[in-house]
């Protein structure tokens, strides 16, 4: 017992040094790697909170743009052959042209024009007729109102025979033209529509 008063100093030493290392030691290593995990966490909550931010500001964006991918669609017919696009819509203004009561001088497809920047074609249609100006009018203004945008490239129109109480009759050219989606760019999109 003597020699253990005598090192009993060193006892406590030894002792503390004890606690330091199997005590101390490790509760600082566990605090300092519960603030690594804490920082990174935090750096993954931010990323987190930071991409569904984003995915927000996409989802309104998206919104935006299909939007306006239907008024494109509105705008372009959808591809198909060359032959069937003509036949198609010479057919709807032969069929307009009888509606309206209007006679058809003349019609023919002009050049067809490649527009690689916008992925389209121009189809270029020149319709002449004659008939009572009302009718003419009544045409032309159901020509507009097509599903697909018909451009009207070129009109001439000459008026004969008014008086007070009609217009008269009405002889027309018009250069209507149809935009049509390459094959391309459909079989892309899935059709011409998003």
């Amino acid at each position: 017992m003597k020699e253990l008063k005598e090192k009993a100093g060193l006892l406590s030493i030894m002792a503390a040094l004890f606690v330091v290392k199997f005590v101390l030691v490790p509760v600082l290593e566990w605090q300092n790697d519960t603030l690594a995990n804490i920082s990174a966490l935090e750096k993954r909550l931010y990323k987190i909170n930071k991409v569904l931010a984003d995915e927000k500001e996409s989802a309104g964006n998206n919104t935006l743009l299909n939007a306006e991918l239907q008024k494109i669609d509105q705008i372009f017919i959808p591809y198909q052959s060359e032959a069937n696009l003509k036949l198609t819509q010479q057919k709807k203004i032969e069929d307009l042209i009888k509606e309206y009561n209007i006679n058809l001088s003349n019609i023919g497809w002009q050049t067809i024009t490649d527009i690689p920047e916008l992925s389209i074609k121009r189809y270029s249609l020149q319709v002449v007729f004659a008939g009572k100006a009302e009718s003419a009018v009544n045409f032309i203004n159901r020509i507009e109102s097509q599903p697909y945008f018909i451009g009207l490239s070129e009109i001439t129109l000459t008026l004969r025979g008014q008086t007070k109480e009609r217009l008269g009759q009405l002889r027309g050219k018009l250069v209507l033209e149809f935009f049509v989606e390459n094959e391309l760019t459909n079989a892309v999109e899935g059709g011409g529509t998003l």
